[in-house]
C-alpha cells in the first residue's frame, strides 16, 4: 500500500507462558495484507498464521520466535522469548479484615516465587501490588477482595479476603443552647453505646451540667469504633426587672432611694422626669439609686415620671432592648 511504513516492533507479542494443558492465544494484531509470519514455537510447531492456539506438551521452557516481513518495505523483524510453560501453583490471603471508618487497612497475600499479582475488589478496586493498602477507608469499600498470582503467564486460583468497614458511632448532644442555673439543671445524654468519655474525665452516658462551658464526648460502639460531638451550653437566665412606685426620702433608713432592683441586666440607662417634662435626674450605672433630690435639694412630694432603657436576655437566651415608662411617687 503506497505510503505505509514499517517500524521495528517495541512490544513482545509472544506471550510469557500459561499453565500446563492450557492453551495458549498468539496474536500480532498486525494487518495481514501487508505483513507475513513465521512463527517457530519452540516445541517443533512452524507456523505462518496470525491468531492461533497452542498447548505445549509438557512443563518446560520453550524458546519461542517470530519473524515478521514487511512486504511493502521489503525488511523483517524478529523477536524472541523463553516461553515457561509450568504447574499452577497456590496463593494464600487473609480470610477476613474488619476496620472501623478512615482507618487504613492492608491486604497481602503469601509470596510466590516469580509471581505478580492482581487484586480485585469493590468500587472496580484494581492493584498490582502484593500488599496494597488502603487508606481512609469507608463503609462502601467493604466485600470480597480477590487476589491472583501470574506466574510466567500461569495464574493461580483465586482467593477471597473479605473486608468489613464499620461505620463510626455518631453521638448527637443536639444544638447548643441555654439553661438557667439559679432555676434548672441541665442533662446532656449522648445515647446507648458501649463506653463513653466526657471532657471533664465523666465516664457515664448522661451528665449534668452545672455551669455553661462546652461539653465534648466520645463514645465507644460494639465494634471498637469512636465517634465525637460537642455541645456549647451557656448559664444564661431571662432578665428581671422590678421598679418601685414610691419612696420615702425621709432618710429613716426605710425605703429612702428610688432603686431599680433585678437580675442579669446588661446594661440600664434611667431617666427621672419632673411634671412639667425637665430631666431632674440621670445615671447609666446597674446600681443607682435616686435620692429624691434636683440639685441637692430635696423635691416635693408628688408624682415624677421614669424612663427606663434596659438591655438584656429573653427566654430563649437572645439579647433584648426594651423601654420601660411609668410614674413613681415621692412620699414624706
Amino acid at each position: 500500500s503506497g505510503g505505509a511504513s514499517f517500524s521495528p516492533i517495541n512490544a513482545n507479542p509472544i506471550p510469557e507462558g500459561s499453565c500446563l494443558n492450557e492453551e495458549i492465544i498468539f496474536d500480532t494484531g498486525l494487518p495481514e495484507g501487508r505483513y507475513s509470519l513465521q512463527w517457530d514455537l519452540g516445541d517443533g510447531t512452524f507456523t505462518n498464521d496470525f491468531t492461533f492456539t497452542h498447548t505445549y506438551p509438557g512443563l518446560g521452557t520453550y524458546p519461542a520466535e517470530l519473524i515478521i516481513f514487511d512486504e511493502c518495505l521489503n525488511i523483517s523483524d524478529t523477536v524472541n522469548r523463553d516461553l515457561q510453560v509450568t504447574l499452577r501453583q497456590e496463593v494464600d490471603a487473609l480470610d477476613f479484615i474488619d476496620n472501623c471508618e478512615g482507618e487504613s487497612f492492608s491486604l497481602e497475600a503469601t509470596d510466590v516465587g516469580n509471581a505478580n499479582y492482581e487484586w480485585t475488589g469493590p468500587n472496580n478496586y484494581f492493584s498490582e501490588e502484593q500488599f496494597p493498602t488502603i487508606n481512609n477507608s469507608t463503609p462502601s469499600l467493604s466485600g470480597d477482595y480477590e487476589v491472583i498470582g501470574i506466574v510466567f503467564g500461569c495464574a493461580t486460583f483465586p482467593v477471597t479476603t473479605t473486608v468489613e468497614i464499620y461505620p463510626n458511632p455518631q453521638p448527637n448532644l443536639g444544638e447548643d443552647g441555654i439553661f438557667c442555673s439559679d432555676e434548672e439543671t441541665f442533662t446532656i445524654d449522648a445515647g446507648i453505646y458501649n463506653s463513653y468519655l466526657w471532657s471533664d474525665g465523666s465516664t457515664s452516658a448522661a451528665v449534668d451540667v452545672m455551669e455553661g462551658d462546652t461539653y465534648t464526648v466520645t463514645v465507644t460502639d460494639e465494634n471498637s469504633c469512636v465517634g465525637i460531638d460537642s455541645i456549647l451550653v451557656s448559664d444564661v437566665c431571662p432578665t428581671f426587672v422590678f421598679v418601685p412606685n414610691a419612696f420615702s426620702p425621709n432618710f429613716d433608713g426605710v425605703n429612702d432611694y428610688f432603686e431599680v432592683q433585678g437580675r442579669n441586666i446588661l446594661s440600664m440607662q434611667l431617666s427621672i422626669y419632673d411634671r412639667w417634662g425637665e430631666l431632674i435626674f440621670y445615671s447609666n450605672e446597674l446600681d443607682t439609686k435616686w435620692d429624691g433630690t434636683y440639685k441637692n435639694q430635696p423635691l416635693a412630694d408628688g408624682v415624677y415620671v421614669y424612663v427606663i432603657e434596659v438591655t438584656g436576655y429573653n427566654f430563649r437566651g437572645d439579647i433584648y432592648n426594651e423601654l420601660l415608662k411609668g410614674d413613681v411617687s415621692i412620699l414624706k
